[in-house]
């Protein structure tokens, strides 16, 4: 297994969270970002290019009066993690590098979903990855596993939807990390896409958003200062828990289905929603004027409590659809004094790949490098 550093000191991980951010980083974007002084951020930079945790290229000058900067990049090979999604009757299993680039992804259906079926599933997955990249399980620092459902209580197990109820008595972290031999990390699948947003989308520009994530259900995260907020139980980002049932309709792509197949689309599962999603089906509007007063409230309750610089709307949700609902939300702030509160701005998620999957491999990079 890598070197996986826990001896990391906070400038280092500072450090290695912007060379991420900005994708490729100068020293000189470095010196204005960090409040040290530039010959602790040469020493900084000298030690994780010598344990290959960054790469340093040529100079280049950024238009400012001064010698050329180097370029800092992250050592892609560095480290490699995992990324497991627990879905109502399939598993996903990703792979990732230490710059955060998706190198494989497997999924298969798994019926009935129990634990040994979904463990021999996701270990096959695995091999099946491994075996693409010439790698074995010595090279991967950990796992992150994600799953619908939110938290019972500090023992982290989930209280899952129906179809998964099974899964309520199962210490994930402890079955699945025995069964790899590897660390693991478990969050429910809006925290780890917040996390993946904050590692390579939204969060690459700004470091305090609400993450409004859409699946068969509506839940989200919450993103602070570039780290996921969890709050007391883990369950920080619950949005569905503001909207009233039979009052509020829950702004979820199974309603979105239901609307469309009334107008005559068939479609038999939100996947098929998803992947073959057309903005002009019949049905589309119709549920965008069910679910616009929901996000309204949802949304102002996040900028009146939070405070946040954005509200990113995202998990499966195609973008075309975004850009459709996003026009509709409304902040219920009223003007004093002829001012108005400001308010957070409304984005589509921007992280690549599958939001869920790409948030759990980034979990053990999160932990153990940023």
């Amino acid at each position: 297994m890598p070197e996986t550093d826990n001896r990391l000191t906070p400038g280092e991980r500072d450090v290695l969270r912007i060379v991420r951010q900005n994708h490729m980083c100068t020293q000189a974007r470095l010196n204005a970002q960090l409040n040290i002084t530039q010959q602790s951020i040469s020493r900084i930079v000298g030690v994780l290019a010598e344990r290959s945790l960054i790469c340093v290229g040529d100079p280049v000058s950024e238009g400012r009066r001064g010698k050329p900067s180097p370029v800092l990049s992250l050592h892609a090979e560095a480290a490699h993690a995992v990324g497991i999604s627990i879905m109502a009757d399939s598993v996903a299993t990703g792979l990732i590098d230490f710059s955060g680039a998706l190198l494989g992804r497997e999924v298969a259906r798994v019926p009935g979903m129990g634990l040994r079926e979904v463990l021999h599933e996701i270990e096959s997955q695995l091999d099946r990855l491994l075996a693409k990249r010439g790698l074995d399980r010595r090279n991967l620092v950990g796992a992150g596993v994600a799953m619908t459902g939110y938290f019972m209580g500090r023992e982290r197990r989930f209280n899952p939807p129906q179809h998964l109820r099974h899964w309520m008595e199962i210490d994930i972290e402890a079955e699945i990390g025995k069964h790899l031999d590897l660390p693991i990390w478990a969050d429910n699948d809006g925290n780890a896409a917040a996390i993946g947003e904050a590692a390579l989308g939204v969060g690459r520009r700004h470091r305090n958003f609400a993450y409004l994530y859409f699946s068969a259900g509506f839940g989200g995260g919450v993103v602070i200062d570039g780290k996921l907020l969890p709050g007391r139980f883990g369950n920080s980002g619950e949005f569905a828990g503001v909207l009233p049932y039979n009052i509020y309709a829950h702004p979820n792509l199974e309603s979105l289905r239901h609307c469309v197949s009334l107008r005559g689309k068939e479609l038999n599962s939100v996947h098929d929603l998803v992947t073959g999603f057309d903005p002009t089906w019949p049905g589309v509007d119709d549920w965008i004027a069910k679910v616009k007063d929901s996000l309204s409230l949802v949304a102002s309750s996040c900028s009146a409590i939070l405070d946040t610089e954005a509200i990113v709307l995202g998990g499966l949700m195609p973008r075309e659809l975004a850009e459709k609902v996003i026009p509709e939300i409304e902040f219920y702030s009223m003007p004093r004094w002829g001012i108005r509160r400001p308010v957070p701005e409304i984005l589509a998620a921007e992280a690549p790949g599958e939001a869920t999957l790409f948030g759990a491999a980034s979990m053990p990079l999160e932990h153990l490098y940023f």
